[in-house]
């Protein structure tokens, strides 16, 4: 079984200005997207990411909040994948399993 993982593009959605500020610190401009719609035709502002591997790292700054999205490809269509920082999350043997997870389709 192959690792789909580099398949996806991964989002960040500052709930906060410190996280915001921060994100424009450390990314390029050109990966802030301000008007981006979810699957649900919400709008919301984003930070593009090279990998989940940034994510779990600002995952363990305390003061960092936001949502993290997903989409396959580069025009699929943007997920929330806020599962993956969660302690539910612990119970998937590997990160192959929870993008597989987070790429399925809400029934």
């Amino acid at each position: 079984m192959s690792d789909n993982s580099k398949d996806y593009q991964w989002f960040v959605e500052p709930l906060n200005p410190h996280t915001n500020q921060v994100l424009g610190q450390w990314l390029a401009p050109e990966r802030f997207y301000p008007n981006m719609e979810d699957e649900n035709n919400k709008k919301h502002q984003f930070w593009l990411v090279e990998t989940y591997d940034f994510i779990t790292y600002i995952s363990k700054c305390e003061d960092m909040k936001f949502n993290i999205f997903n989409r396959l490809g580069r025009f699929g269509k943007l997920r929330s994948v806020n599962l993956l920082l969660t302690k539910k999350a612990k119970q998937y043997k590997s990160f192959s399993e929870l993008v597989r997870l987070a790429s399925q389709t809400p029934q």
